[in-house]
């Protein structure tokens, strides 16, 4: 489905002379998300296109000043993500993007296996448990972590919502059902402000760093100094010149922006040298790339060898 036949489209278009039918808002909206997040009627308050990144943020801070509740839904090319809010709080989160489920989250964090998770996600599947909660009672992780780990990827999702810069959302009066954050909920206004320290510090790393499928490869004679931290330390071992920043992150069990900081300051000492992407890039890394809002536009011979590439158009 396109923007233009999408429900969203045709009611964007709608003169507003009279009353607007909001039926084929909720019909484009049940196409667009998963059924999971469809309870009953959905009651659309708000709707419009995202046309460029931290665009939301103005949106989030009306509804963390006015205390408005209900789900901020938010599609794109990559997926879908919901953001459940409640008196300016983050209530809870859910994403179809596969690198920020909770099993990403897990290995990248919690050093817990593929095949672990894999196994996890068939026991859950059979009797409906979450894949952290199987693995709690499984012994692999405990519950502090496991409550530690769903905050922290409510709050990824809601930076990466926010970063979004091509899209369509919607906030709808429900909170689909999502599952409540365990322990104090989030301030809209105090994410609001790190996703605000988050751009500006990312778009300095883009200097050096043009986006996570650069590769980065340790320097001839480099060497790090004594006291420098071991997560940097194994940030400079992972970067073998094969491995791109994404790569590198899931080798540290980093987070991207975690070892996008890392790799800056790297680059920035001389320590690092950074190649661009590989040839050949998959269509989730076009994706994604396309999707970062700081990626730094390519010399022109680069550029060249792009528009070569499949035109990627918005699922919705």
């Amino acid at each position: 489905m396109t923007r233009a036949n999408s429900g969203f489209g045709r009611v964007s278009e709608t003169r507003l002379k009279t009353a607007v039918d909001p039926q084929p808002l909720r019909d484009a909206l049940r196409e667009l998300v998963p059924s999971s997040l469809i309870k009953g009627e959905l009651v659309v308050s708000l709707a419009g296109e995202i046309r460029q990144s931290a665009q939301l943020s103005d949106v989030v801070a009306w509804l963390a000043q006015s205390g408005r509740s209900g789900t901020l839904i938010v599609t794109t090319n990559e997926g879908v993500r919901a953001l459940a809010i409640e008196n300016g709080a983050l209530l809870g989160a859910y994403t179809s993007v596969l690198s920020e489920r909770i099993g990403e989250l897990l290995q990248r964090t919690a050093r817990v296996s593929s095949e672990e998770i894999d196994e996890a996600s068939v026991m859950g599947a059979i009797d409906g448990r979450p894949v952290g909660e199987v693995l709690v009672e499984a012994g692999r992780i405990d519950v502090a972590t496991r409550d530690s780990l769903l905050a922290r990827r409510a709050e990824e999702i809601f930076y990466a919502a926010l970063r979004v810069s091509e899209g369509l959302f919607c906030l709808v009066d429900s909170t689909c059902g999502l599952p409540a954050l365990p322990g104090a909920r989030p301030s809209l206004l105090a994410l609001l402000m790190e996703a605000a320290r988050r751009a500006d510090e990312m778009a300095v790393f883009r200097e050096l760093v043009g986006s996570f499928h650069h590769v980065p490869k340790r320097r001839d004679g480099a060497a790090l100094p004594d006291d420098a931290s071991a997560a940097l330390r194994a940030v400079f071992d992972a970067c073998d010149g094969n491995r791109t920043v994404e790569e590198v992150a899931r080798e540290c069990c980093l987070l991207e922006f975690e070892a996008t900081e890392h790799v800056y300051q790297l680059a920035k000492k001389s320590l690092l040298e950074i190649a661009p992407p590989r040839e050949g890039s998959s269509l989730e890394e076009a994706l994604r790339t396309i999707a970062d809002p700081f990626v730094r536009e390519e010399p022109p011979q680069r550029r060249r060898s792009r528009s070569r590439r499949p035109r990627v158009q918005l699922a919705g």
